[in-house]
This record gives C-alpha cells, structure tokens and sequence, in this order.
C-alpha cells in the first residue's frame, strides 16, 4: 500500500503525468491535488501534456481514478477527512471530452463529491475540470462529478454554481522582478492581494501557474490556495518550513 504523507493542502502537483511515478508520488509527499492533461481520442481519455504525447493504455482511469478508488477502498479516505482534488486539464474540444468525462465519472461515483440539484454530496475525492469548458454544458446536468475552473478576468462567471477556483498564468498579471531579490515589490504584493481576496469573495480557490519557487514565499503570504509546482520534494519541504 502506497504510503500517504502528512496533509499539504496548498500543495499541487502541476502536469503530474511527468511525473516518475504520477499521482503515488504526490501523495507520498501530502499533495492534496495533482493535475492530468487528457484528450479524448476513440472514446477514450488519454492522458498526456500534448496530443504527440498520449499513448493507448495511459487512460485517466488506469492512471489515476482505478489507484485512487483502490485507495479509497482500503483506507476509506485519503486524508481523514480533507478532500483530495484532482484537476483535469481538457485540452481537446471541450463539448465532447465533457461528455466522455462525465461517463466515466460517474463509474466512481462512490469516491466522488457530487453535485446535484437537491444537495452536495461530499466524498474524499473531487475533481475539477479546467482548460477546455463549457459551463452552459455542465449547467444543466441535474447531477455532477466535477466543477470548473475560469480565468480571473471572468470574474463574473464565477458566480455560476458550477465554478469552484479561478486560475491565472501568472505572467499574465505580475511582472518578474527579482534582479537582486527574491521577493516582490509592494505594489506587485498588494495587487496579488487584492486579487486573491477578490476571488476568495467569490467563493473560489485561487491557482496561478508559471510560478517559480521563488514566487512560493508571496503566494504563501497572499493566502494563495494552491501552490503549483513540478519540484514536489522541494514544495514539500518549503511548506513543511513556512505554513505553520
């Protein structure tokens, strides 16, 4: 049995399938989220960075959600009680990978957090679906396995009930400043800042990637949800250090 670290719940695995060994290595090191790439080709999803880099067999199901069921099934969670996020990156047309995701999904139904028209049923997995979205799509399904992801500059779209966590590259929004340092500049702080605060009224968890581990100390001080990062020892310990 894979062993499971102590809980990092800012801490986010960033194109995981890089990974040596994808998913199992993140929870080794507490992660409490990882990110998958998939495209749907022939029905199935494949998981990969880019389209030249799926191959038959390396489905979302082998890879991650057949392990995280076999988890869930002999321990009955993953961290006592703190969900743990799978985000799915949909980088092919984003009608008909939905529609696949949702199917297969709805397989693991009894390991996920659901979203219904009466309620939300909490499980020890959710899953997050980012990239390629149709929100009108996941809108009017009377049952969900997943949430959505938007940019900060669709702010508004937040409010739907599908969203759930709002993400930006970050070079789109804060200068790279560090010449002599390693830190930001105060105008570049408080407008970081402002932004989280902004979406966190939202209701949303707040996730910027292109960081770089020098960026980890500014996110951290913002409140910034999820710290993403392909160096997962290196988060590991920065975290372990500075978010008491």
């Amino acid at each position: 049995m894979v062993e499971i670290g102590t809980l990092l719940p800012r801490a986010f695995a960033h194109n995981d399938q890089l990974q040596t060994r994808p998913l199992y290595g993140a929870l080794e090191h507490g992660f409490a989220a990882v990110e998958a790439d998939v495209f749907l080709v022939d029905g199935e999803l494949l998981v990969g960075h880019g389209r030249k880099d799926v191959v038959p067999g390396r489905t979302l199901s082998s890879l991650y959600l057949d392990p995280l069921a076999e988890l869930v099934q002999d321990r009955g969670g993953l961290f006592d009680g703190h969900p743990f996020l799978l985000l799915i990156d949909v980088k092919s047309e984003a009608g008909p990978t939905y529609a696949a995701l949702h199917d297969v999904l709805a397989s693991y139904s009894h390991m996920l957090t659901q979203y219904r028209h009466d309620g939300t049923l909490s499980g020890p997995v959710r899953v997050v679906v980012s990239g390629r979205t149709d929100l009108a799509q996941m809108e009017g399904q009377l049952v969900r396995y997943a949430t959505a992801d938007v940019r900060s500059t669709q702010l508004d779209r937040a409010l739907s009930p599908v969203v759930s966590m709002v993400s930006d590259k970050w070079r789109d929004g804060f200068r790279w400043l560090w010449l002599t340092e390693h830190w930001m500049r105060r105008r570049e702080q408080a407008k970081l800042r402002r932004l989280v605060t902004r979406i966190h009224d939202a209701g949303c968890t707040a996730r910027f990637w292109g960081v770089l581990p020098r960026t980890w100390p500014a996110l951290l001080a913002a409140d910034v949800d999820h710290i993403i990062t392909d160096d997962v020892p290196g988060l590991r310990k920065f975290l372990l250090d500075n978010d008491g």
